[in-house]
């Protein structure tokens, strides 16, 4: 098989001049290394780290890196990065309901608002 990994330019797409639609499609995107067209769904709960050393300091917070999918990953690194575009900003920030996981796996009343 041959090598399928397209060059990649590093280069940040200037969105300045992109109208609504454009943002809403294309806005935040990080293209893996096999250059797909649209965002890939990262369905992992975990990461590899190159070294012990590696995964240390970025579990310390020395280190920027996505640790655990609960807390971030890619896909929804770029979801962020869009909203962020849409509305103007410098950043975003996305979180989860905090029964999310326990009303997927326990009874419905396991996980109550609270007021």
């Amino acid at each position: 098989m041959a090598d399928q990994t397209p060059p990649s330019s590093g280069k940040r797409p200037d969105t300045r001049r992109w109208r609504t639609q454009t943002k809403l499609v294309r806005g935040g995107m990080k293209r893996s290394p096999f250059g797909e067209t649209s965002e890939g769904l990262f369905l992992t709960s975990g990461f590899v780290y190159p070294t012990a050393e590696s995964a240390e300091t970025t579990f310390k917070g020395e280190n920027e890196r996505f640790i655990y999918s609960r807390f971030s990953n890619p896909t929804v690194g770029m979801f962020e990065e869009r909203i962020a575009l849409l509305e103007g900003a410098a950043a975003a920030s996305s979180r989860r309901g905090r029964c999310s996981a326990a009303a997927t796996t326990s009874s419905p009343t396991s996980c109550r608002a609270t007021a």
